[in-house]
């Protein structure tokens, strides 16, 4: 579910490090419901503990956690770095960023930025446009500097 969620041309790179992040999230989720002795994220699991009345065993649930958890290291371990993903937090809202160089931009990229915050007008262009969170090209293409014809 996971990969093919993340594929396709329209997808960015932050729709890519949602996904992961959000994956991360549903892990340490259905850690903690393991933990309080549910297993509705285990939907077979349910049906067959429904089914024949069993109680799951000690020993399973066991496995179940330290499969979790191993997986939860593993996307640590591939996924390391989250600051990434929040330095370019500015293109999927460039009206709430806090314009720095931290962002990793120039400072021509900069002053755009801080130019296109303050203007209203620009805000119902891209909103009304289809500039979305799910378009950070288009965040991109409202910073190039218009080009001004003779």
């Amino acid at each position: 579910m996971l990969n093919t969620s993340l594929q396709g041309k329209e997808n960015s790179i932050l729709d890519l490090e949602d996904g992961i992040q959000g994956f991360e999230a549903r892990l340490g989720l259905w850690h903690s419901q393991l933990v309080a002795g549910e297993l509705v994220m285990f939907p077979v699991l349910t049906a067959y503990q429904v089914s024949t009345g069993l109680p799951l065993s000690d020993s399973v649930k066991q496995n179940i956690d330290e499969h979790l958890s191993q997986l939860q290291e593993n996307f640590k371990r591939y996924f390391p770095d989250s600051q990434r993903a929040q330095n370019l937090q500015w293109m999927k809202f460039p009206f709430q960023a806090v314009p720095s160089q931290d962002l990793g931009l120039s400072q021509a990229e900069l002053e755009a930025l801080v130019t296109l915050q303050v203007n209203r007008g620009r805000k119902v262009v891209m909103f009304g446009h289809g500039v979305s969170p799910h378009n950070a090209s288009g965040c991109l293409e409202m910073l190039r500097p218009s080009k001004r014809t003779a």
